[in-house]
C-alpha cells in the first residue's frame, strides 16, 4: 500500500493511501475535532478493510481547518481525484468539513453530525449577553471561513447528513447551514443518538452498512440502521420519531416505562410533554397515579414543565 503526503502545515496534514490502484472509489476522510495530525485517523482502517482508496485530512485540535483554505485542499488533492468517484465523509468537525470541502471539488457528501463550534451560526443570545455585541461582531468577522455554505462552490450531488434532530446545536447547524446550500440533501435522523450518531450506528451494526451503501450508491436500508424490532432501545427510538410526527397519543404508550430507563434515556420531559398533549384521559389518569415517583425529577426541572406535571396530575 502505497502513502503519500499531499500536504501539510503546522495545523493540518493531507496523506493519500493508496489501498487499490485498480478501484475508482476515492474516499476523503476529514478528521474528527480530537483526530490529531497524524498521517491515518479516521475512516482509515474502514477504507483498507474495504479495498477503497483513501484521503485522509488531519488537523490540529481545536484548529477547525483553519488553516486549510478551499483553493490549497483543491490543489493538494486534484492529481488524485481525475477521473475518480470521490466521497468526502466525516463526523462533527469533520462533517462540517466534508460539506465545506466537498463541493469545490464535486464529491458525493456523507456527513454526520456537522458542526463547528467557532462558525458565528453559533453566537446565540446566551453568548451576545455574555461577550457584548461589539465583541461577538468581531469574532464573527475574524472566522475563518466562507460563512455561508450556500456561498461556496456546491456538488451536484445531494449530501446525504446524519444527526440527531433533536441536538439542538447539530439541528441548527443542519436547518441554518446546510439546507440553504443544499435544500435536497437526504436527512438520516438518528433518534437518541446526540452528538453521536455514528456510535449510536456503530451499536446496532448499521455503521458499515450506511457507509458502504453510501460508496456503492445503492439505497441506505433505514431498518438496518436501527436497534432490533421488540428491544427497550427500539421502542426508546420509535416513540421518539412518533413524537416528532405528532401523535402524542402513540408516544406516551411507548414512554409508559420504568423512571429509570425514561431518565438514563433523557426521555422523561418527552413522556411528561406527549401525555400533556394527548387527547387520551387514560394516559393522564395512569401519569397521575404514578406521581410519586416522579418528585424528586420534577424539582429538577423547568417551572414550565412542573405546570404541566401539576396539571396534569390535577385532573379527576
Amino acid at each position: 500500500m502505497a502513502i503519500l503526503e499531499l500536504d501539510s502545515s503546522e495545523y493540518h496534514r493531507i496523506t493519500y493511501h493508496e489501498n487499490n490502484p485498480g478501484s475508482d472509489k476515492l474516499l476523503i476522510c476529514f478528521s474528527p475535532q480530537g483526530g490529531g495530525m497524524g498521517t491515518s485517523g479516521f475512516g482509515t482502517e474502514l477504507c483498507a478493510r474495504n479495498g477503497w482508496n483513501h484521503i485522509y485530512v488531519g488537523k490540529a485540535q481545536q484548529s477547525k481547518f483553519r488553516s486549510l483554505t478551499l483553493d490549497r485542499f483543491v490543489t493538494a488533492v486534484f492529481p488524485i481525484i481525475d477521473g475518480r468517484d470521490v466521497m468526502a465523509y466525516g463526523s462533527s468537525a469533520g462533517g462540517y468539513a466534508a460539506l465545506y470541502y466537498g463541493g469545490a471539488i464535486n464529491a458525493r457528501i456523507l456527513s454526520a453530525c456537522p458542526r463547528n463550534s467557532h462558525h458565528p451560526i453559533n453566537y446565540r443570545k446566551p453568548l451576545i449577553r455574555r461577550f457584548g455585541e461589539k465583541e461577538i461582531k468581531e469574532k464573527a468577522e475574524a472566522f475563518y471561513h466562507v460563512i455561508n455554505l450556500s456561498d461556496l462552490p456546491r456538488s451536484t450531488h445531494n449530501p446525504v447528513v446524519v444527526y440527531d434532530r433533536l441536538q439542538t446545536k447539530d439541528h441548527r447547524m443542519v436547518q441554518k447551514w446546510v439546507l440553504p446550500a443544499y435544500p435536497d440533501c437526504k436527512i438520516i435522523n438518528v433518534p437518541n443518538s446526540g452528538h453521536k450518531p455514528l456510535e449510536k450506528l456503530k451499536s446496532v451494526g448499521g455503521v458499515s452498512h450506511l457507509v458502504r451503501s453510501f460508496v456503492a450508491s445503492v439505497p441506505i436500508d433505514r431498518e438496518k440502521l436501527k436497534h432490533k424490532p421488540g428491544s427497550i432501545e427500539r421502542r426508546l427510538d420509535d416513540a421518539v420519531e412518533i413524537f416528532e410526527a405528532g401523535d402524542f397519543d402513540r408516544c406516551a404508550e411507548l414512554l409508559c416505562l420504568d423512571l429509570d430507563i425514561l431518565r438514563r434515556a433523557g426521555l422523561f420531559g418527552m413522556y411528561v410533554e406527549s401525555v400533556f398533549r394527548s387527547k387520551n384521559q387514560a394516559h393522564k389518569s395512569k401519569f397521575s397515579s404514578r406521581q410519586n415517583e416522579f418528585v424528586a425529577l420534577k424539582d429538577k426541572m423547568k417551572p414550565k414543565m412542573r405546570r404541566k406535571i401539576d396539571f396534569i396530575t390535577s385532573i379527576p
